[in-house]
């Protein structure tokens, strides 16, 4: 083991590592078990969350929605990070730390195997669903993957309109019609405007 004096980590050679880890990996209840007790590790030294964290301030919490979809607590991984890391309506990562990136790697955590073609795994269906989905497509929009985003929005907006969320699905469609308009596709952003 390697002690790091500045940031009070171990760590252990990759080789050693990587052998204890496919021990551990070969059964998926023992590793749910393992990411669950590393999860409860990092919600004891989380601490009570500043107002205005910074994203060294959220790192514990971040660790702690990672080990919760690992261990299959999906639910318990969203309340987390709504209430703690988003601030609920603040939008903490988005909107006062610029955090994209951060917050698209906690938005494909909430999907079974990071495979977002399938639903994600928070049990309330609708709206945090479709926020999630919603929620990807803008953090690829602004990290410039816009291609990308496409279909995130799509998908939000016609879960928004089978859900009769006429506000929700307008926000979405004038994102649309905005994003493809940067593309070039100027019919398809007509028609999304339409939509909007």
């Amino acid at each position: 083991l390697r002690h790091d004096k500045v940031t009070q980590t171990y760590t252990a050679h990759p080789l050693i590592r990587n052998h204890y880890l496919t021990m551990l990996t070969q059964e998926e209840v023992q590793e749910k078990e393992a990411h669950d007790q590393i999860k409860d590790y990092y919600l004891s030294i989380a601490g009570d969350t500043p107002s205005n964290p910074t994203l060294y301030d959220l790192r514990p919490l971040i660790e702690v929605v990672h080990h919760a979809c690992q261990a299959g607590a999906y639910d318990e991984a969203w309340e987390i990070y709504w209430k703690r890391i988003c601030q609920e309506s603040r939008y903490v990562l988005m909107h006062q730390l610029n955090s994209y990136e951060t917050e698209l790697f906690l938005m494909l955590e909430l999907f079974p195997n990071r495979d977002t073609s399938q639903e994600p795994e928070v049990s309330a269906a609708g709206n945090k669903k479709n926020w999630i989905i919603n929620t990807l497509g803008f953090c690829l929009m602004t990290l410039g993957r816009l291609r990308e985003s496409v279909p995130f929005y799509e998908r939000a907006a016609k879960s928004y309109l089978e859900a009769e969320d006429w506000s929700n699905a307008s926000n979405i469609y004038q994102n649309l019609a905005g994003l493809h308009t940067s593309l070039g596709s100027l019919v398809e952003s007509a028609e999304a405007a339409h939509q909007a």
